[in-house]
Formats: structure tokens, sequence, C-alpha cells
């Protein structure tokens, strides 16, 4: 069994000015920059203790053929105006397939807005 003092200092640690929401809240999403890698963290309680997952995101965005995305989600990349919704369970790949589409969107001409919280990929021109 970990502590559940040093757990609660790992949460602090990870959260950094977030903590208290952590606290407030019971749950905390966010993304976390180490020296050499971009993490996705959910600090959550586990039987009254902190406890967290972490998934790293990779720095390279996938390509549609490296994900294997239909021909119907890549003809979004050929819309010229409207609002598109990607939606689903945790872990079922939106925000890479949305990177994937905008990748192939992102040009200085368009405009791009995101909305998402907290932000994985960092892609020049949006966010």
């Amino acid at each position: 069994d970990m502590n559940p003092q040093l757990l609660d200092a790992l949460a602090r640690e990870l959260a950094g000015d977030r903590y208290d929401e952590f606290v407030d809240r019971g749950e905390i999403d966010f993304t976390y920059q180490a020296p050499h890698n971009r993490l996705r963290v959910n600090i959550f309680r586990q039987q009254g203790v902190p406890a967290a997952a972490m998934r790293l995101i990779p720095e390279k965005i996938p390509n549609f053929e490296e994900l294997g995305i239909p021909p119907v989600v890549r003809e979004f990349a050929n819309l010229h105006q409207g609002l598109v919704l990607f939606t689903g369970p945790t872990g079922s790949g939106k925000t890479t397939t949305l990177y994937a589409v905008l990748s192939r969107l992102n040009q200085p001409e368009r405009k791009i807005i995101t909305i998402e919280d907290p932000i994985e990929y960092e892609l020049i021109g949006i966010n």
C-alpha cells in the first residue's frame, strides 16, 4: 500500500496551481509538460486517496492512414463551413481524430477554433 500523504504530495506536484480545483471537485483533467514528453493526466480519488491515470501524447499527430480513418470522416477535411463535433467515451480517439483532420485543414487563410479542456496536441495556428 502506498502512503496516502505521499499520494497527496504527488497529486499536488502534478496538479500545480490547479490542486485546489482537485480538492473541490474530487477530480481534475489536464496536460502535463515533462522535459521530453507531454502527458494527459486525470487525478481522481479512489477509496479516499488520490489516484492518477496518465497517457503519453505522441509528439507527431498521426495521419488518416495511420489511424485507419474511414473515407466518410476524411471528407470533414473538405468542408468549407459548418460545425463538426467529435464525441464519444474517454479513450475512443476523439482528440487524435480531430487533430488528424485539423492537420489537413490548417492553412493561414482558414479560421479554426477548438474548444477543449485540456488541450492535448499543440498545432501551430490552432488553440
